[in-house]
């Protein structure tokens, strides 16, 4: 997502399940965003929706993507926001755009079950092909996590990045943004109650900390 700080073009990379629906929400609303919300099929336009704009696909693109499609924007100043990977993954499971179907299989309203039954493997598969924060918000198209490392902490270090973390993120947004964020967050999962339960398991929470995420705590946290 492109927004404007001042006279700042600057860039917003949301990633998954930590916050970002409620983020881009909060900027548009002050009038601050480049792109504009676009409801797709099964969307309501406030938990889901999509977001557009001359160089945003997506409310879900890559920095990589936007430095591609325009090499002027390398000197804009990037905004993300981060989540425990754990937390991250588990609710990205029962994220509600991935149980949402229609109501007669084929055609009906959408509509949510009452509950969604956890399959470790399904679990395991997500974590696998999922990408991680720093993969996101890498200025460049690589697998080499060393390589990810370096570029992220020399724009750290430059104040060309700066990172909100999901755990403190009304305090964070207001801190960096200088005014408060929606006060109702976006696109909250049903299943809480699942969703603890599952981050009881230290074996689960223990694989998902070693897998290729754990470069989002050893660089976040």
């Amino acid at each position: 997502m492109l927004f404007r700080l001042g006279e700042e073009t600057c860039i917003f990379i949301h990633v998954p399940k930590t916050g970002g629906n409620t983020i881009q929400a909060s900027l548009i609303e002050a009038g601050l965003s480049l792109d504009e919300i676009i409801v797709e099929d099964h969307q309501d336009g406030f938990d889901r929706f999509q977001i557009r704009g001359e160089y945003t696909r997506n409310k879900h693109q890559l920095l990589f993507h936007y430095l591609a499609d325009n090499p002027h924007l390398s000197n804009a100043k990037v905004y993300s926001c981060v989540r425990r990977p754990f937390e991250r993954m588990v609710s990205y499971y029962f994220s509600p755009h991935r149980h949402v179907r229609k109501r007669f299989r084929f055609f009906g309203p959408y509509r949510l079950p009452e509950t969604v039954k956890f399959n470790e493997k399904k679990f395991i598969s997500l974590v696998e092909k999922s990408q991680t924060a720093s993969s996101r918000i890498c200025p460049l198209e690589t697998d080499n996590t060393n390589e990810q490392k370096t570029l992220i902490i020399d724009m750290l270090r430059s104040n060309k990045l700066t990172i909100l973390k999901t755990e403190n993120l009304s305090n964070d947004f207001f801190q960096h943004f200088k005014f408060p964020i929606t006060r109702q967050s976006r696109n909250i999962s049903p299943y809480q109650e699942q969703i603890r339960t599952i981050q009881g398991s230290l074996t689960l929470r223990n694989y998902v900390e070693r897998s290729k995420h754990a470069i989002d705590l050893e660089l976040f946290y």
